[in-house]
């Protein structure tokens, strides 16, 4: 029982530092990604596929957001809709809320 108590205090305490690390004071510019739907082949013409707009990603290892660029993406089964990420103004600065499938 000790041990399980142990572990839940670790893992509080380690995914709260995580959550900290998002957050950044400025937002970060998106770098001018000229990528657009029309300059990239639909995979197929299958319609599953969604376009994704650039948006940016938390990398855990360099404790810094990286853009990546615009790319068609398959749908998840049963998903069609993508909504895009976005910054969000939280108590100390900013987090980037990714987006997701719906």
């Amino acid at each position: 029982m000790k041990k399980l108590i142990v572990m839940m205090i670790i893992l509080f305490f380690g995914f709260s530092i995580g959550l900290k690390a998002q957050v950044v004071t400025e937002k970060p510019k998106a770098p001018k990604d000229t990528t657009i739907k029309s300059d990239v082949a639909k995979p197929t013409t299958d319609a599953t596929w969604v376009w994704i707009p650039g948006e940016w990603e938390w990398k855990s290892k360099s404790k810094e957001y990286k853009w990546v660029k615009a790319h068609w993406e398959k749908a998840p089964q049963n998903k069609q809709y993508w909504h895009n990420g976005h910054w969000a103004k939280v108590k100390n600065g900013w987090k980037w809320e990714p987006g997701y499938w719906e």
